[in-house]
């Protein structure tokens, strides 16, 4: 890094200078400066490589690398080491992530038929009185029959007669004989006997009405037979529907016929309409204020009388609210409920256990974003949650379904994830889910645009539910219970931005322990040289060094772009001394850089940093030993004043 302390040599022949060999590169690597024995006089070098140039150290020709352009060395001792600035139309990546029911049983009037009803005895009217009265003995047989006035109602009616006249036995005869003492059980036994037959009469009579009491339906001007038929089959129908539908029914299910409250003209007042309205019925997703099913009624004529038959499935199956203007009868006098009916829609159905679905309908519920880093980047690309969350249904009307019974509903949604080079690059396909100890299951075919979710119903205790990316020789993991990555995963491959745009040029006075011959023929004990730092990137693997890695999953290769000039080197550019350069985070420890070169010769300094760094200050100080390119000998070259330059990078 600087020039060598020394006694004025014999000056040597002159020689041809040598071009240096060009090697296309990854990465430039530069090569350090060392001091040849003399202060020799200088041999320009030959036009420098294309940028960005792998720089050879200050030093006498040598064999041109695999993979960087050789320089012809500066006749001079060297201080800071050549620099190895990235591979050849390498940009750090800068990169935004792409925005990716049982069946009711209808009561029909049943009248009592009249040979059941208990009839009241038929009693012949009491004999009249004889004109004469009888003989004394004759009165004495006879019982003397008296009723309570109370019951004298509950009594058959008998003729009316004139009491008989008193008859008087002679003086002589022996006196009449006592009356016969009342029965009062039988007596009361008659009476019950009267009532229960009044009443039972009664009933007689009121089921005699029934039967002629209802008016007659007609359809089409014809006598509809046996009206309740129709209204039967339907309701059948309703109730199957209602149960393979996973709806629910009012208690009072029933159907009705519809009879228009003004007929038209020419039709009669008890013609039915064309369909029977049966509820109140509702359905998933169904309105409160619409509950009536519509079936269609045929009919087989036969003569003046017709039959009719409900349909077997519904004109829609939509209810829909009773029509206005139209009066709803049935045979046994019941009307539909008054207002909709109160029922409330159902719940879905659960759905199947361990579901694994996509879908675009969830309804109106919203899921939430998923959490910053909820990302997998891999060597060939990855995967990024987009939305997490939990919901309770998907799907709609007939289709919706609930959450299955002990298990919870998970929708989430996935995008591209990053590759290597921090471009954006899907790997969903080659995605599973796992469970608990589960086996993975693959993700099912995605139904396309950006209202696509993906559902995994999952057991409310289940301890874990994750996306398993496996990829480059890496198994890195998703939480779907909380979006947080693994404790594996890659940590800066999920990092949109991995680059920082710092741009620096600065002159940096080195001091040096002795005098030291430069490639001009110069000599001297200091030097400024010109600094450049141009870019910073955060990587796994640095391009053009496969085989570097950080020590551990959750940690990043910083490499930072610094290079230097030397005003007796004209054309060359140099790296520093990796003991020249530090980094420390913001908030950390002081890292000291790492030369990663592929080759001895050359220098490519990173600094193994958190993957999460978003800044740091990067410090240039210190002093370095050197060799000089002639003796072998050593020399030290010394920042003279520490330079900070602070490095920073977008989060996430």
């Amino acid at each position: 890094m600087a020039p060598a302390a020394h006694e004025p040599p014999p000056i040597p022949e002159p020689q041809p200078p040598t071009a240096p060999a060009y090697q296309p590169q990854s990465a430039p690597e530069y090569q350090p400066q060392q001091a040849p024995p003399t202060a020799a006089p200088y041999e320009a070098p030959a036009a420098p490589a294309p940028v960005p140039p792998e720089y050879q150290p200050q030093q006498a020709p040598q064999t041109p690398s695999e993979h960087h352009p050789e320089y012809q060395p500066q006749q001079a001792p060297a201080a800071p080491s050549a620099y190895e600035p990235p591979p050849s139309g390498y940009t750090p990546p800068q990169t935004t992530p792409s925005q990716p029911p049982a069946a009711p049983e209808y009561q029909p009037q049943r009248p009592v038929l009249a040979s059941s009803v208990e009839q009241p005895p038929q009693y012949a009217p009491q004999a009249t009185a004889p004109a004469q009265p009888p003989s004394a003995q004759q009165a004495s047989a006879q019982p003397q029959t008296q009723y309570d006035p109370r019951y004298a109602s509950a009594q058959p009616q008998q003729p009316q007669q004139s009491p008989p006249s008193p008859v008087y036995a002679p003086a002589s005869s022996p006196p009449p004989a006592a009356p016969a003492k009342r029965s009062h059980g039988k007596l009361f036994l008659i009476l019950g006997i009267v009532v229960v037959l009044v009443a039972g009469g009664l009933a007689g009579a009121y089921f005699t009405v029934l039967k002629k009491s209802p008016a007659a339906y007609t359809f089409n001007s014809k006598t509809v037979e046996q009206p309740e038929a129709a209204l039967q089959q339907a309701e059948t129908a309703t109730a199957a529907l209602v149960q393979s539908r996973h709806g629910t029914q009012g208690q009072d299910l029933r159907c009705y016929y519809a009879l228009p409250a003004t007929p038209a003209k020419g039709t009669k007042k008890s013609d039915v309409d064309q369909t029977v309205w049966c509820g109140p019925v509702l359905f998933v997703d169904g309105d409160p204020a619409a509950e009536y099913l519509q079936y269609t009624l045929t009919s087989t004529v036969d003569g003046s009388k017709v039959t009719l038959q409900a349909s077997s499935d519904p004109v829609s199956q939509t209810p829909s609210a009773l029509a206005k203007n139209t009066t709803f009868k049935r045979p046994d006098g019941n009307t539909p409920p008054a207002g909709p009916g109160g029922l409330t829609a159902p719940a879905p159905p659960p759905a199947d256990a361990d579901l694994l679905i996509a879908t675009t309908d969830i309804g109106s519920q919203t899921v939430p974003s998923a959490p910053a880093g909820a990302v997998i980047g891999s060597i060939n690309g990855g995967i990024r949650l987009t939305t997490l969350g939990p919901i309770t249904r998907y799907g709609a009307g007939d289709d919706a379904r609930g959450a299955p019974t002990g298990q919870k509903l998970i929708a989430f949604q996935l995008d591209a994830g990053y590759d290597l080079d921090g471009n954006t690059s899907s790997l969903i396909s080659s995605t599973k889910v796992v469970v608990g100890s589960g086996s993975g299951r693959e993700l099912p075919t995605s139904c396309g645009g950006s209202t696509c979710y993906y559902l995994l119903a999952v057991p409310t205790d289940a301890p874990s539910a994750d996306l398993v990316l496996s990829d480059g020789g890496h198994r890195q993991t998703l939480s779907l219970l909380t979006g947080k990555p693994g404790g594996g995963n890659l940590a800066v491959l999920a990092r949109a931005h991995r680059s920082s745009s710092v741009s620096k040029t600065f002159s940096m006075p080195v001091r040096f322990n002795q005098t030291v011959g430069f490639p001009d023929g110069a000599s001297g004990s200091s030097v400024t040289y010109k600094v450049t730092i141009d870019g910073a990137s955060l990587d796994w693997t640095p391009p053009g060094h496969p085989k570097s890695k950080p020590s551990k999953p959750g940690n990043a290769l910083l490499y930072i772009d610094v290079s230097y000039t030397d005003p007796h080197n004209p054309g060359d550019t140099f790296g520093l001394d990796p003991v020249l350069m530090k980094f420390t985070p913001k908030g950390g420890s002081t890292i000291t850089s790492k030369n990663i070169a592929t080759s001895k010769d050359r220098i490519f300094n990173v600094f193994e940093v958190p993957a999460s760094l978003t800044s740091g200050t990067l410090t240039i100080s210190g002093t370095a030993t050197e060799t000089f390119a002639n003796t072998g000998g050593t020399f030290t070259a010394t920042v003279v004043t520490p330079v900070h330059i602070t490095i920073t990078f977008p989060a996430g």
